[in-house]
């Protein structure tokens, strides 16, 4: 008993600290929203304060949320700084036209009678120039035909032989009747497919009401990850697409931009089935082995929260006997 009240205040205190932390990377984008124009300017400091202000906020960051913030604020950063670095006037290195294509023509061996003439490149300069500049431009090779180009004549005609009639010919065949389908019963993939959409719903549920208390949202990626297999990853985000379609899940983004996903009340799930008043939105979900390697990390996902079904059943048993 009290190694759990020792681990629920210490939950707590880290969820206080996480919220200490959002808050002051909030604090600091709006001041970097605010003051852009004085931070912009070449003789302030400022941004170099802030810069090291979002150092120091970094270093106890855990958890996605506190960097996602944190990429949020060095992005602004990083674009203040650029606007700083153009508005920095110095004299050191200017581009001068002139200057570049004196030394252009000196290096191409072109020659220039006046200043009112044009300057006249010899074809070995220009192919001396594609050369030094090749290096610099990416494109598809030139097409060039292997053993040189031929003329193509006109294809030969074959003379076609009369064929002597075989005795099948002359024999009308049968007619032919289709096949009839007889068993409109679903099949065991498609059976098996619904089965584990609604085991996957009545974890949800279960989940909601234990995490959630029946009304905080639960996160989708700690939902469908499976840290110990990239397929099951993806059998569980396609199973809960059923779900959101059907109307008996519902995904919605939260204050961090993150996804969230909770089950629908079987009355409202059904009523919005006859009356078909919900909205559809579709949307492409791409992951690889690496964006799931890295989201496990994130995430720091231990156990999956959507069991395998053999799992789920030999543990059944096991509680049975």
């Amino acid at each position: 008993m009290a190694d759990n009240e020792g681990f629920q205040e210490e939950t707590q205190q880290n969820r206080e600290e996480r919220r200490q932390i959002r808050l002051r990377y909030r604090n600091l984008i709006d001041e970097l929203q605010e003051n852009r124009e004085e931070l912009i300017n070449p003789e302030s400091n400022e941004l170099s304060e802030r810069l090291r202000e979002a150092d120091e906020l970094f270093k106890p960051v855990k958890c996605a949320r506190e960097v996602a913030l944190d990429s949020q604020a060095m992005s602004m950063i990083a674009n203040i700084g650029r606007m700083k670095a153009q508005a920095l006037h110095t004299e050191f290195v200017r581009f001068q036209p002139t200057e570049f294509a004196s030394k252009l023509i000196n290096f191409v061996g072109g020659q220039t009678a006046s200043q009112s003439e044009s300057a006249r490149i010899s074809a070995l300069g220009w192919a001396r120039l594609g050369k030094a500049t090749q290096p610099f431009f990416k494109r598809a090779p030139t097409f060039q035909y292997m053993l040189g180009s031929f003329e193509r004549g006109p294809k030969p005609v074959k003379e076609r032989q009369q064929r002597a009639p075989k005795e099948k010919d002359n024999i009308v065949g049968k007619e032919t009747v289709p096949q009839q389908l007889k068993d409109f019963k679903t099949t065991d993939q498609s059976e098996a497919t619904t089965e584990e959409v609604e085991r996957v719903l009545q974890i949800l549920r279960d989940l909601y009401q234990e995490i959630g208390d029946g009304k905080d949202p639960l996160s989708y990626f700690d939902f469908v990850l499976n840290p110990d297999s990239f397929g099951r990853t993806v059998e569980n985000i396609f199973h809960v697409s059923f779900l959101i379609r059907d109307g008996l899940a519902k995904m919605v983004i939260d204050n961090e931009g993150l996804p969230t996903i909770y089950p629908v009340d079987q009355a409202e799930a059904q009523k919005n089935k006859e009356r078909g008043s919900q909205r559809r939105h579709q949307t492409v979900m791409s992951i690889t082995p690496g964006d799931w390697k890295e989201l496990v990390k994130i995430f720091k996902i231990e156990e999956a929260a959507i069991p395998p079904r053999e799992s789920q059943e030999n543990g059944a048993q096991n509680g049975h006997g």
